[in-house]
């Protein structure tokens, strides 16, 4: 877990620059937030891990690269050290089915045709028009 090692910081500055509180972090990823608080504890002997796919939820739900949560600095060419939880020791079925996961939640967020069209032609509305638009969404 050498690529974790200082993700409870990562976290906590992530949570700081966006101005997220621990339950809005939690809520992203599919976790609670007692999981988010042990992800930032300092104590290495009681801090958790987040699983890959807390992780990479993190990762897309907050648009932050992976390079910015792990701990890929001076890494060497050795495949272990990218190891991630959930992924120790699989064998390329393990792989595959993470691979898979991370495209059904990509899918999750992608917008489709119709919702691209609608954000498309409010951007264009004019004020007023978002103003009206809004207000009969909120009825």
């Amino acid at each position: 877990m050498r690529c974790l090692q200082s993700f409870n910081l990562r976290c906590r500055q992530l949570r700081d620059r966006r101005r997220l509180s621990c339950a809005d972090l939690a809520s992203l990823c599919g976790t609670d937030e007692q999981t988010v608080t042990a992800w930032e504890l300092t104590s290495p002997l009681e801090r958790v891990y987040p699983t890959l796919d807390e992780l990479v939820r993190l990762s897309l739900r907050t648009a932050t690269p992976l390079t910015q949560l792990l701990d890929l600095d001076g890494a060497e060419s050795d495949a272990s050290q990218l190891m991630l939880p959930g992924l120790e020791g699989t064998d390329d079925r393990g792989v595959t089915t993470a691979l898979e996961e991370l495209e059904s939640l990509v899918d999750e967020i992608e917008f489709s045709e119709d919702e691209r069209e609608l954000l498309r032609r409010f951007r264009q509305s004019t004020p007023e028009q978002r103003r009206l638009i809004l207000q009969l969404m909120n009825d």
